[in-house]
Formats: structure tokens, sequence, C-alpha cells
């Protein structure tokens, strides 16, 4: 249990919606629309209260109403929507009755001008148009109280209004009082600043959303099992992985982590205790040549976390571990780091399989093809069914030397056996496995995934 740990998510709001599910991050998208229509709604209507355009009595032949029109909630409604995403006024329309309709109309418009997702680079704009405004708005105050008084700054701050956000009213609908000039100018500097970045946070949302490294992995592919069998005299694990898009992974790497529970010489169990994997392609190095599905492989050697392990301890389940491996690198045409995950459990691996190639040459089109439909597919080859530990020892008993210390980006090797030494055999490795027959052993792997 963590303390206040979901009051932690929400300090990091950002972060939180582009992790969540796509359809969280919509509904918290439409939300804040919805409630900015609501609250503005609200507004609206107190205002409308406040000057008595609800009661039916007051509409005389004389009476001039702040909003045109506006005779429930729901005119409220409708008409806060159409200002704050300027899609014109039918009936309903502000007038020059009230300054403070004026007012709430500047605030809104104001707060609404970033709602498209294009409106990323805008809303640098908008900040532009909120200063030319905020100076229109000083320009008419000082114009006013130095020179020709409330019926001239009046207009010119309403001119200004509806140069920065144009709402289609067609007509300046203001008042010309001015005595709430110098409230509104500050609570719409307010409103606006928190308009654009509540609008900016939700167009970063959903951009970054889009945009980020992470939907490259869906393309990025890892085989369902990965197997063991022999390479060159050597008791290896590969699996492979491929890339099903055009444009490829720059400067791809592999890392293979072994990891599995351990207790130490004090007596500590260390439950979670990570070994990393030496593990390369042809010539053993971990840097990919990522252009086709390629086989990743490890060496099974004296320091393999899996030189213990025999095709009995996989099918009996007799050991509990897991391989995670990782690809990462750069997608080609973002400049993106990009990483992708999948892990492998012991009854994820196959003894004594092989993978099918998937690359041909075709003479017709005198290049190479990639069938990835059999990017998963694996075929039976004879593999000795003991360890590697195992399998060095049956070297040295029949007077071979094993290993060597050549340098190797895999680390030690087995050496290699000469041309005339057959490589080792099931028959051979049955002296130390004696119980276990290779498909009797394989039915069992298969009937172990279900």
């Amino acid at each position: 249990h963590i303390h206040h740990r979901k009051l932690r998510f929400m300090q990091d709001l950002f972060t939180t919606l582009v992790d969540v599910q796509w359809r969280w991050t919509l509904l918290v998208f439409a939300l804040s629309f919805i409630l900015s229509w609501l609250g503005f709604a609200v507004v609206w209507f107190l205002v409308a209260s406040a000057h008595g355009d609800l009661t039916a009595a007051n509409y005389t032949s004389g009476w001039t109403p702040c909003v045109v029109n506006l005779h429930s909630f729901t005119s409220a409604f409708l008409f806060s929507m159409e200002t704050q995403q300027s899609i014109g006024y039918g009936t309903r329309s502000t007038t020059e009755e009230c300054p403070e309709a004026i007012f709430v109309m500047i605030l809104q418009v104001s707060s609404g001008g970033c709602s498209s997702v294009s409106a990323v680079c805008g809303c640098l704009w908008w900040g532009v148009q909120l200063i030319v405004l905020c100076l229109q708005v000083i320009t008419g105050l000082i114009i006013e109280a130095c020179m020709v008084g409330c019926s001239t700054a009046s207009p010119v701050c309403m001119v200004g209004c509806s140069t920065a956000s144009p709402v289609s009213a067609g007509i300046n609908r203001s008042d010309h009082r001015c005595a709430w000039m110098g409230v509104q100018l500050i609570v719409l500097c307010l409103q606006v600043i928190t308009g654009l970045i509540i609008e900016a946070c939700m167009v970063g949302v959903v951009f970054a959303k889009m945009a980020r490294p992470k939907q490259r992995n869906q393309t990025l592919l890892f085989s369902r099992h990965a197997v063991i069998c022999q390479r060159d005299g050597d008791l290896c694990l590969k699996f492979r992985v491929g890339d099903m898009r055009k444009t490829h992974i720059i400067g791809a790497k592999v890392r293979a982590v072994f990891i599995s529970s351990k207790v130490t010489q004090e007596g500590e169990l260390l439950p979670h205790y990570r070994t990393e994997m030496k593990v390369g392609i042809d010539g053993g190095n971990q840097n990919l040549f990522f252009i086709w599905p390629t086989t990743v492989v490890h060496h099974i050697t004296p320091d393999s976390p899996l030189f213990g392990i025999s095709a009995h301890d996989l099918v009996d389940r007799t050991t509990e571990f897991e391989i995670v491996v990782v690809l990462e690198g750069t997608i080609e045409s973002t400049g993106q780091i990009t990483q992708a995950r999948s892990s492998y459990l012991p009854n994820e691996i196959l003894w004594g399989h092989r993978f099918e190639p998937v690359v041909e040459y075709d003479k017709e089109r005198s290049g190479y093809e990639v069938d990835y439909s059999g990017f998963h597919r694996t075929f039976i080859v004879d593999t000795p069914l003991c360890s590697g530990r195992d399998l060095a020892e049956l070297f040295m008993s029949h007077g071979q030397e094993r290993y060597d210390h050549r340098e190797s980006d895999v680390g030690n090797r087995y050496q290699s056996s000469p041309a005339s030494t057959p490589v080792i055999s099931i028959t051979l490795c049955d002296d130390v496995n004696n119980s276990h027959n290779f498909k009797d052993l394989h039915d069992k792997t298969i009937e172990s995934y279900g």
C-alpha cells in the first residue's frame, strides 16, 4: 500500500492522461468542453436573471435584454456553446444593454480559442492576440479617462474584441457603459490565460499520446516460443525478432535478462535475482542488422544461467525462471527511441526445435522475400537432452577439450570440434538422461502447452 497513491498520479496529471487508455483520455477531453459550456451557461443564466430577462413582465416595448431570446437555462447553454465554439449566433445574441453580458462574452470567446487539435501552434498566436486585446482595452480606458469619456472607450474595446475573437455576431452589441471595464480587464486576462493553459494541455495530451513511440511496438514481433538446439556443436537458446514495417529501426540492440530466485552464501533469499545473458546474432554482436527477421542466439556456456538446466527440468518444471528480452532502437521516420519487450517462461521454451526459414530469394523478382506467416513456426531437430554442464562432462570423458578462452562477444564458447569429430548425439546424452526418449519428451512438451 502506497500512501496517497492516487494523489501522486494526479500531481503528474499530464503524464497520467498520456499513459491511461484512450477511452479515459477522450472522456477527459470531452468533459473539459462540456463542463466549460455548463459553467459559462450558469454565468449567462445568472446575468440574465439579475437583469430581469427571465421575468416575462419586463418584456415591454422599451425593454432591452442582455441576451436576445435567452429565457431558460437550456437557451443559456446553447448560447454558451455558440459563443465558445464561434459557430455564429442564431436567434440568441448579446445586446448593448448589459456590460456584464459583454464581459462574459469576452471571457468565453477568449477561453475557447484553442479548442481544436490543430491549435497546437495556433495557441501561440492566441497569446499574441491576448496581448493585443489587453492593449486595446487599456488604450480605450486611457482615451476614455483623458479625452472623451465612457461613450468612446467602450466601442473601442468592443471593436478590438471582435477583431481578436470573431464570433459572427454581425454588429457591435455592447453597452456603452464602462463602469465594468476595469473588472472586465482583470478577469478577462485571468480567464483567457487559464483557458489557454487548459486547451493547450489537452491538445498536448492528445498529440503526445498519438505520437509516442509506444505505438511503434505494435509492428515489432517476438517469436511466441524460444528454442534450444545445437549450433556448431554448442547448445544454444534462440528466439526470433522481426519488424513488419519497411522503415527500419536504426541502431537496434537486443538484450536478455534471466530472472530467478537465488540464495546467497549467507542464506539470504533473493526472489528476483537478475542475470544479464550474453546474446548476439550471426557474428556474436548484440547490434542487429535489422532489415529482415533475425534469430538472436545465446550460447549456453559455463557462465550462462542455463548451463545446469536440462530438457527434463523444462518439461517437469522443476525450475522456475523467466527470460525477459528487450529490443530497442531509433525510429527511422521520427527519430524517437522505442523499446519493445517480451519474455519466455520455461513452458515457452521448446527443447530440440529450430525456427523455419522465412527469408527466401525470389528469382523472378531478383530479390529477397519475407514470409511472416512462418515467423513462429519451428521444426524438430536432434538435440542432446542433457544440460550444458552434462554435455561438457561428456566431452571431457571422451577425451575432448570442450572450452577455450577465445575472445568473443558472447563469452567463452564451446571449442569447435574437428571436422572428423561428430557432434554429440542424443544416444550419447541418454547416458545421462537415460529415462527420456526424445520423441516422448517432445510429445510431453507439446502437451504442456495446452
